[in-house]
């Protein structure tokens, strides 16, 4: 390698980081706690951002702790919706005989 070629690799590994403003924030978004009589199939939660970024974040959405009734099939989904630089939504949905008593969604957003 060329004094040159190895200069150049040093700037490139020195000076990249200061031109990238790559920054994560993450959470846990726990949904509504449903008693025995009621039935919660669906649920929309709005998550704003410690620090809002400079424009609309990447954002990934999974489930992390779920309680379901036993008595049926366990039918449950996540998602996200409407990502601004403030923030976002996120949907939690069961469907058929599921009885859904608590969950909750973990999240990272980053740009």
């Amino acid at each position: 390698m060329t004094s040159r070629v190895f200069f150049g690799c040093f700037l490139v590994v020195l000076l990249l980081p200061g031109f990238i403003d790559a920054r994560c924030e993450s959470g846990i978004v726990p949904s509504d706690v449903c008693n025995g009589s009621q039935k919660c199939q669906s649920q929309v939660k709005h998550v704003r951002f410690d620090h809002p970024f400079d424009m609309p974040p990447n954002v990934m959405v999974a489930i992390s702790t779920f309680d379901i009734w036993n008595g049926a099939n366990s039918r449950l989904t996540t998602y996200h919706s409407g990502v601004t630089s403030q923030g976002f939504n996120v949907s939690i949905k069961s469907w058929a005989d599921t009885h859904l008593y608590y969950v909750k969604v973990s999240w990272i957003a980053c740009l």
